[in-house]
């Protein structure tokens, strides 16, 4: 009897839609980070930038330059990251599914160090007597 159950009893043809959900969320976690890089290559190109030996109008442009940054990143940070992850299995004739939900840890500006540097140019524009931008 019990051989005839299991011979009636279909394949078991696996869950394709969650196989693509989980392949899809695969992708976009390891592209995502690509879209963050641009911001992280321009903040680091000006913080390497030796304002104390600029001209005038160069220290100004960089000023504004990193006012720019500061709200391209602070824009682009968005809300708090979440995270949400789904399983399934089986063994035997006993199957389980599970969802996750976890978010990360506060963390500092990431514009903080712009904000830094902006403070600084601001007091070099301010020793050299130029106006200071409002």
């Amino acid at each position: 009897m019990a051989d005839s159950f299991f011979q009636n009893r279909p394949a078991h043809s696996g869950h394709p839609v969650l196989w693509r959900i989980a392949k899809a969320a695969l992708l976009l976690s390891l592209l995502l980070p690509l879209g963050c890089a641009s911001h992280t290559a321009k903040t680091n190109a000006l913080l390497e930038r030796e304002y104390q030996t600029m001209t005038d109008q160069d220290l100004t442009l960089y000023y504004y330059q990193l006012q720019d940054q500061i709200e391209i990143v602070d824009n682009s940070a968005g809300s708090p990251r979440v995270s949400l992850g789904f399983g399934f299995g089986s063994y035997g004739r006993h199957s389980g599914t599970g969802v996750g939900l976890s978010s990360d840890l506060p963390q500092p500006a990431p514009s903080q160090d712009l904000r830094e540097r902006r403070n600084q140019v601001r007091l070099e524009m301010q020793r050299r007597g130029l106006t200071l931008p409002q």
